[in-house]
This record gives C-alpha cells, sequence and structure tokens, in this order.
C-alpha cells in the first residue's frame, strides 16, 4: 500500500453509544466505568433494555485500531485500517463510516456477526463498555493486505 502514512490492524467494534442514568446500571448489576465481555444474547437483551427506555442510539466505527486511523485521517494523514468483520448490516455500516472518515478499508470478512461494543455513557461521562467480539475473533493472518 503505497502513500498510507499509518496501517492499522485491531478488532473493528462497531460502537452502540447512549446516554443512560446511573440507575440502569444498577438495574442492571453492571458497574460503571467498566468493560464487560457480553454473548450476542446479553447485548441484545441490554439494547432491548435500552430501546425501551427510549434511549436515543449513536453507531460509529469504533474498537481502539480504527479510531486511531480516524484521527490520523482527521489530522490530514492517510491512514488504513483492517480487521474482520461480518457480512451483515453492522459490517456494511462499519465499512462505509470508516471510508466517510478518511480512512482506507482493508477488511476483511467473514460469515458472522460484526462485533460491537454497546458503550453506557452515565451523566458524570463514564462509560460502561458491553463488547460482544463477533469476527474480530476470526482474523486470520491471509485477511491482511
Amino acid at each position: 500500500m503505497k502513500n498510507i502514512d499509518v496501517y492499522g490492524v485491531c478488532n473493528p467494534l462497531m460502537d452502540l453509544l447512549c446516554h443512560i442514568p446511573d440507575e440502569f446500571l444498577e438495574q442492571h448489576n453492571l458497574e460503571k466505568n467498566r468493560m464487560y465481555l457480553v454473548s450476542t444474547e446479553e447485548q441484545k437483551s441490554l439494547l432491548k433494555a435500552v430501546e425501551q427506555e427510549n434511549q436515543k442510539i449513536e453507531y460509529a466505527a469504533g474498537g481502539s485500531g480504527a479510531n486511531t486511523m480516524i484521527g490520523i485521517a482527521q489530522l490530514g494523514g492517510q491512514s488504513a485500517f483492517t480487521g474482520k468483520i461480518g457480512l451483515d448490516q453492522r459490517g456494511n455500516q462499519y465499512h462505509e463510516d470508516l471510508e466517510n472518515k478518511g480512512v482506507k478499508s482493508t477488511l476483511a470478512t467473514g460469515e458472522g456477526m460484526t462485533g460491537s461494543s454497546l458503550i453506557l455513557v452515565s451523566s458524570d461521562g463514564s462509560r460502561t463498555m458491553n463488547t460482544h467480539l463477533g469476527m474480530c475473533q476470526e482474523l486470520q493472518p491471509n485477511d491482511i493486505d
């Protein structure tokens, strides 16, 4: 890849960001400021609870590596990013969001769900993350361009 300043390889996670009252965390036995690795079912259950609270959910391409590549692109650098996403709606959203933010996407795909992190933001700005890694875990050396 010519003309790329930085090439990132990391876990592509679709961020599902929502602001919630602290009581929500208490009701769901979640400790503020922690990151939980959760199953698909656990994440879906929490997402349903958030939706029942009529909380707005924002979607964005995330994961530490992608966030770094986005920052580099926003500062005028040429960045590219790879990882593994699923052949699903979130995977399509993820790819599109990266490209729209100026990051060249070389994402591998596979049968399965794109990883996602349900990020619950408290009134004091604390973030409690509920992450399902999905296809991130399936990245193989031959997936990297």
